[in-house]
């Protein structure tokens, strides 16, 4: 991997940045900025002078204090500074859990020591707890400073370096280790939560956060399982993210059985019922969700995401007045931005770039003052820069936009709020009983109740008066750090309407209005002033701001359509157009955003430009230009001093899992012509091109190598071109060929097992398979393709085609042992009224082989009919007339009269238990033929799970039949050959394959040993077969099938 160069930032001699570290300490609130290492450099000629120099970094391993020192000696050596050397250094890294700051001063040549530093400056010893808790912290850093892609977080602090924290197992290991011994110390809510989360608990702080964000990242649900089930046996509140992790693997069935079981113990679990409600909402059951988000409201009050999530409900809903209750209700708080690093401004900063990562193409700073100008207009947008609960607040109120349109919304807004015209006209009537809004949107629309029975007055209307004021009273406030709205300004003609002010709440408390009257329960009406309910300011201002918004947008739009009508070019600078494709993507037009990016994106590189485009391509599952955009973000990472980013890893791997591993392996080295498989061959393949992108490549193989593999190869090396032996390279064209599976092939017979994908896509194994059969290195090829074969029998059930190509495909690389399971699981699983799919151009053994299939299915049918009527028989003889006989009595025999001239009674015994029989398989739809399951899978494993229904029949006499018996007797029969030769219609758990024996040595029929598969198909007059199914003529029929699926196995 190509490392990245060290930032330095010179140290002002006036003020040390390690005393002034100690100092802001004691202002630290959550996990503590990046890590600070601070070197003193003296010149290789002087030893009076000395420089201090600088960086931050994060991800660096802070286990222990050699792991600290080993990175500090890595930077002793630097290529662009031969002038200067390192004589010492200084590791910081803050511990958030004890609130101290750990170091560790390494003097070069000498030693090194550890110590950690309070809030006041004293010096303490570092203890093993010290030290397992900095670690924690150090990899909950790494996640929370990464930058996501765009460039912001890279651009807001300078000079940071960012490592994985986590690149191995044993790294996982340790991590999770960590994070479950200090999961439950009262320390672990002091590192704080998320911006959106107003008192962090047990499942809502930095640490849950940045487990989750490994998960999600890495694709480790499994061990995620694991630690939240430990867990979760001290807390059931954990449950919460044990249900979210189940969610990310794709487990939705056990996830939503947990919270219904941990959600009767804890009813009333904001974190467990906004899961749940979340779950149901994201699966179009919104009245499902509804319920369950109110009960969160109630139970969380105070916190924002419990009411976003009830008005993102009410927004799927279409219940848009209700949705704006409910935003208008949320508890918004004051956004805390991360514990950046408070140091003086450096006397000199050195960036220096290494060679390896200079390139013209990701070059963002080449933008001059004079040209990237930007209209202040476009400056002033404030919903940029919202954070925290204010941009989620702001996201909701654009979906509404979207969805309804912005006079629509005017509409619902005047209905809802009291706007200002109206408090002016009535604010001399005195308001009758009410509800507050949150009580409305929590309630819901409901029948009003009769005169006299409404709530009281909460509060005096001069109370509610003082509270209250115009918005136009008040000036419109310049956008604070911080990230709270304020009213946004106008300098051009608007095209969209302006909306009136509305009566906001001056302290953010809810002044009590009177319950709306509800004439008609589908829609509730806001027709008096004592209806409607007061606006928030923030809310308000949220409006103003989203106005302005809609009319730079509409402004721009109109412009480009005038220009594009005149065919006139429409100019912005590069960072204009960056922030019209914002100004689109805040307002739900992804086209009109891609639009604008592709325009700064041609005049400069701008990684966040290029971010936007990459949702794009996701969207689109464009798989080619998602790589390629993923390849321009990394490179441009790599440039300013990052090599981890968890947003790029997730969407790398998403990639992978959609696309496939060899496809996107093998995709990058199309920009190189030569991909060397050994770095001395003496032969060029050229291919027409890889990993689907039509460019020419060359292989450079071994002449001899290829040779000894394919015959034809060796023949066409002999022709090719510069085959004279003082000639180097030979080249060999086969840019007719494919070109994935010719480098499959390269990398197999040149025993590059590393280069080798671990799975592999049925087409492109195919692929591989026809090739090898074309160059007649099939046996070569073969000694690799077990485990890939392995991987797709114990995936999903493949399609028809891919079936088919997959049977073929075990013919031409020789493996009878898949040949058999593939068979045997399409005759087993497909339906029964169905034909074995074979492409019209296949070849005609596929098409030969499909008949026979088929006609062995049938004949499968047809024995297990034979086989069925041995247990249909022995109930028949319960109904057959000379099975018919008195109690007591033989049939045939009458019973002697009585003194009343009575015989006596028939034995019913039988017939109840035939009876009893025959409807238990019917209900088991085993028996008749007319209720088959689809598949003869589903009937097989029918039977082999069907349990006889209880019957007693203790009253039978000497002559009846004994049908129980009979019964049980031929179930347990059939149920012993089907355990015998068991059916493969479950697929077996994927198992490890050991090294294929050869044919000849498997004791099997002769026909197979001979590695015909021609013959394989008739095996069902072998000797050994018939052997083995002796004193059945069904069973020997049905067992040629158990025999191919499960002898190999």
């Amino acid at each position: 991997m190509v490392q990245t160069s060290v930032p330095e930032l010179y140290e002002d001699e006036q003020h040390s940045v390690v005393e002034i570290r100690t100092d802001s300490l004691q202002t630290l609130r959550e996990l503590g900025p990046p890590d600070l290492v601070h070197l003193v450099k003296q010149p290789v000629k002087s030893t009076t002078k000395q420089i201090g120099v600088y960086h931050h970094v994060t991800g660096v391993d802070a286990s222990s204090s050699a792991s600290l020192a080993a990175y500090i000696n890595t930077l002793t050596y630097q290529p662009h500074d031969k002038q200067n050397k390192v004589i010492s250094g200084l590791y910081c890294c803050y511990n958030a859990f004890s609130r101290v700051d750990m170091r560790v001063q390494v003097q070069i040549p000498g030693t090194v020591e550890s110590y950690c530093v309070d809030e006041r400056g004293n010096k303490l010893e570092a203890t093993e707890e010290h030290w397992l808790e900095t670690y924690l912290c150090s990899v909950l850093r790494a996640y929370s400073y990464a930058d996501n892609g765009s460039g912001d977080t890279i651009k807001r602090i300078i000079g940071v370096r960012r490592f994985n924290p986590i690149t191995s197992t044993e790294q996982e290991h340790k991590f999770l280790e960590a994070a479950e011994k200090l999961f439950f110390s009262g320390e672990s809510r002091l590192l704080g939560s998320d911006p959106e989360i107003q008192v962090p608990n047990l499942v809502s702080n930095h640490l849950t956060s940045g487990l989750l964000h490994y998960i999600k990242t890495s694709g480790r649900y499994m061990s995620g399982v694991n630690l939240f089930e430990k867990l979760r046996m001290r807390d059931p509140e954990v449950a919460s993210l044990l249900a979210r992790v189940y969610m990310m693997g794709d487990e939705e069935v056990k996830a939503v059985k947990l919270l219904h079981d941990v959600i009767e113990e804890l009813p009333m679990d904001y974190s467990l019922l906004d899961c749940q409600a979340e779950f149901c909402n994201r699966k179009g059951r919104s009245d499902m969700a509804l319920d369950i988000a109110k009960r969160s409201v109630i139970a969380a009050p105070s916190e924002f995401g419990t009411w976003a999530r009830l008005a993102e409900i009410y927004v799927g809903m279409e219940e848009w007045d209700l949705a704006l209750l409910t935003l208008n209700s949320c508890p918004m708080f004051t956004y805390q931005d991360k514990d950046a690093p408070r140091l003086p401004e450096p006397a000199r900063i050195s960036l220096p770039l290494a060679p390896e990562t200079m390139c013209d193409e990701i070059d963002d700073a080449g933008a001059t003052p004079e040209v990237d100008t930007v209209h202040p207009t476009l400056r002033r947008l404030a919903a940029g820069n919202y954070k925290g609960t204010f941009h989620k607040a702001y996201v909701l109120l654009t979906e509404i936009t979207k969805k309804i349109g912005w006079d629509q919304l005017l509409r619902i807004r005047s209905q809802v709020f009291v706007m200002e015209e109206e408090y002016r006209n009535e604010k001399q009537h005195a308001p009758g009983g009410s509800r507050n809004a949150s009580t409305v949107a929590l309630r819901g629309r409901e029948t009003p109740q009769p005169n006299g029975h409404g709530e009281p007055l909460e509060e005096d209307h001069r109370d509610s008066e003082d509270m209250i004021q115009s918005e136009a009273d008040s000036e419109a406030t310049d956008l604070q750090a911080n990230g709270e709205p304020s009213a946004a300004s106008s300098h051009l003609d608007p095209d969209v309407s302006k909306p009136t002010h509305t009566i906001t709440v001056r302290s953010g408390d809810e002044t009590p209005q009177p319950q709306p009257p509800d004439n008609d329960p589908s829609h509730q009406q806001y027709t008096q002033f004592q209806h409607k309910r007061l606006c928030e300011r923030w809310l308000d201002n949220l409006f103003m701001v989203l106005y302005e918004d809609l009319r730079i947008y509409t402004i721009w739009r109109t412009e480009a359509s005038q220009y594009r009508q005149q065919q006139l070019a429409y100019k912005k600078s590069a960072e204009e157009w960056e922030i019209l494709g914002e100004l689109a993507e805040r307002l739900h037009h992804p086209e009109e955003a891609v639009e604008a990016w592709q325009s700064c994106l041609s005049m400069r590189f701008s990684p966040k430009a290029m971010r936007g485009v990459l949702d794009l391509y996701e969207r689109k599952n464009d798989g080619r230009n998602q790589l390629g955009a993923l390849i321009r973000l990394v490179a441009w990472q790599y440039r300013w001093y990052s090599e981890f980013s968890p947003d790029l890893l997730y969407i790398m791997r998403r990639l992978i899992e959609e696309e496939g591993a060899v496809k996107l392996n093998h995709a990058h080295t199309v920009a190189d012509d030569v991909v060397d498989i050994v770095t001395d061959g003496d032969v060029l393949l050229d291919l027409g091109g890889l990993a689907g992108v039509q460019k020419e490549v060359s292989l450079r193989v071994s002449g001899r190598v290829i040779s000894l593999a394919s015959p034809v190869l060796r023949d066409k090396l002999y022709h090719a071109t510069g085959a004279s032996k003082n000639d180097y390279p030979r080249r060999l064209n086969v840019k007719d060929e494919d070109g994935d599976a010719m480098l499959l092939i390269c990398n197999i017979i040149h025993l590059r097992n590393d280069k080798l994908p671990p799975r592999l896509p049925a087409e492109m194994l195919y692929n591989l398979a026809t090739l090898s059969e074309k160059l007649q290195c099939g046996i070569a090829v073969s000694r690799a393709t077990s485990p890939w074969f392995d991987r797709l029998f114990n995936a999903p059930a493949q399609v028809y085609v891919d079936t088919c190509r997959l049977i073929e495909a075990t013919i031409l690389l020789d493996e009878p042992i898949f040949f058999a399971r593939f068979t045997a699981r399409w005759i087993m699983n497909e339906p029964l009224d169905g034909k074995f799919a074979v492409p019209p151009t296949a070849h005609v053994r596929m098409k030969t082989l499909s008949l026979q299939l088929q006609q062995r299915r049938q004949s499968h049918i047809q024995a297990l009919r034979a086989d069925l009527d041995l247990l249909v028989d022995c109930c028949s003889l319960a109904f057959a007339k000379p099975a018919e006989h008195y109690i007591d009595y033989a049939p045939g025999m009458l019973p002697d009269p009585d003194e009343q001239g009575r015989t006596g009674s028939i034995c019913r015994v039988d017939e109840g238990a035939a009876t009893l029989y025959l409807g238990g398989l019917r209900d088991e739809k085993i028996w008749p033929a007319t209720v088959w399951p689809p598949t003869l899978g589903e009937i097989v494993e029918a039977i082999k799970t069907f349990d006889i229904p209880e019957y007693d029949d203790c009253d039978k006499c000497e002559f009846c039949e004994g049908v129980k018996a009979k019964f049980s007797l031929a179930v347990t029969m059939l149920k012993t050959s089907f355990v015998q030769f068991d059916y493969p219609y479950v697929p077996p758990t994927p198992v490890v394959i050991a090294p294929r024996p050869q044919i000849s040595s498997l004791p099997i029929a002769p026909a197979l040993a001979s590695g015909s598969f021609d013959d394989f198909i008739g095996l069902s007059g072998s000797p050994q077969l018939n052997r083995g199914c002796a004193g059945s003529t069904s069973r020997r029929r049905m067992c040629l099938l158990k025999y191919q699926g499960n002898f190999f196995a």
